[in-house]
């Protein structure tokens, strides 16, 4: 597979895990305003902090793996790059930083 077709690969799976993340806060609130998706809106919001908590166990690797990015590349690596590495790695998860890992994002040799 070229480099481009495993950078879309990524952002496939990159918007995927977004809609699979936030799908239980948006059924969350459909189950309070009185729609029924089979579940109530508690249970709802409990599948989403699930979800958070598994992306919170996540989070040392992705930090991990994005420092070694920025010193691999020579970006820089402070309070601001732990922050995005953060929200990223609790708003989407593993394609926020498993493709750094792999060197999807490698700069060309």
């Amino acid at each position: 597979m070229t480099s481009s077709g495993k950078v879309f690969w990524w952002k496939v799976q990159t918007v995927f895990a977004a809609m699979v993340t936030f799908a239980p806060v948006v059924l969350a609130v459909l189950a309070a305003r009185g729609v029924d998706v089979n579940l109530s809106s508690g249970r709802w919001m409990r599948l989403f902090l699930m979800i958070e908590l598994l992306h919170l166990a996540e989070f040392p690797s992705a930090r991990k793996t994005m420092q070694v990015y920025a010193k691999k590349t020579g970006g820089p690596w402070g309070q601001r790059e732990i922050l995005l590495t953060a929200l990223r790695t609790f708003t989407i998860g593993y394609p926020s930083w498993i493709p750094y890992r792999k060197g999807v994002y490698d700069p060309p040799v």
